[in-house]
């Protein structure tokens, strides 16, 4: 009687996990494109990224991040705060802050920094105690791949005013602490209606652009627990 009440507990167990999906552990690639909404073609270069993820932890490293764009972000859903720092790549002299002074000739003379130039790290709140009333997401009756991963779609309309086309994969589950808050993104709410699936396609609509997030490939492995460390010896400053 015993052995048929542990058989049917963990019959049970493994039918709740295949119907939630795996909880990832791993690497997913990325890359976004941005296109003329009147064209449809590219108006700047692809941007790769990898996302690393273990439970409440989620790390993006944007590739070949270019001045003032984003090049890492942290996100701790344990403590409920995102870490961020753009790229000062091929920082000219003419950000600095120190005001250039004016040669014989009336040209401007940038003083050359002493020391490479390092952006602050941001510091933001991942939850908000206000909830999105704006965002309606919806399921649509329909199923397509993306680069072999099989998806369902969701539309978010904010407003009365389409906004994003999302295609998830209810397969791969993301860990339901970066869920379970109020997300200041809204997208607590596009979580739960997918139990946490991964995105394997964004389309975001903007009056003059088109904007593509698309997964490229998943990774399960294990993560150390020590690439989430925020780097040591640079300013960390409230993001405004």
């Amino acid at each position: 009687m015993m052995r048929r009440k542990y058989i049917l507990i963990l019959t049970l167990i493994l039918l709740f996990k295949a119907s939630f999906g795996q909880v990832l552990e791993g690497e997913m690639n990325y890359v976004s494109y941005i296109l003329s909404k009147d064209s449809m073609k590219p108006i700047a270069n692809p941007i790769t990224e990898t996302v690393s993820v273990k439970g409440g932890k989620y790390k993006i490293v944007v590739h070949d991040a270019q001045k003032g764009q984003l090049e890492w972000q942290i996100d701790n859903y344990y403590e409920g705060n995102s870490y961020s720092r753009k790229s000062y790549k091929n920082v000219d002299y003419a950000i600095l802050d120190k005001d250039p002074t004016i040669s014989k000739e009336g040209k401007l003379i940038f003083e050359k920094p002493d020391s490479p130039l390092v952006a602050p790290i941001l510091k933001s709140l991942l939850c908000s105690k206000l909830k999105d009333s704006l965002s309606v997401f919806t399921k649509v009756d329909t199923i397509i791949m993306i680069n072999g991963f099989k998806c369902n779609v969701i539309t978010q309309d904010r407003g009365g005013k389409m906004v994003c086309d999302y295609y998830y994969c209810d397969s791969i589950k993301l860990d339901p602490i970066q869920y379970a808050c109020n997300r200041i993104d809204g997208l607590d709410k596009l979580y739960k209606l997918t139990n946490g699936s991964v995105i394997a396609q964004l389309i975001s609509y903007d009056e003059l652009y088109t904007w593509i997030y698309q997964l490229q490939s998943i990774k399960s492995t294990k993560i150390e627990d020590k690439i989430f460390d925020i780097p040591k010896g640079i300013k960390i400053e409230v993001a405004k």
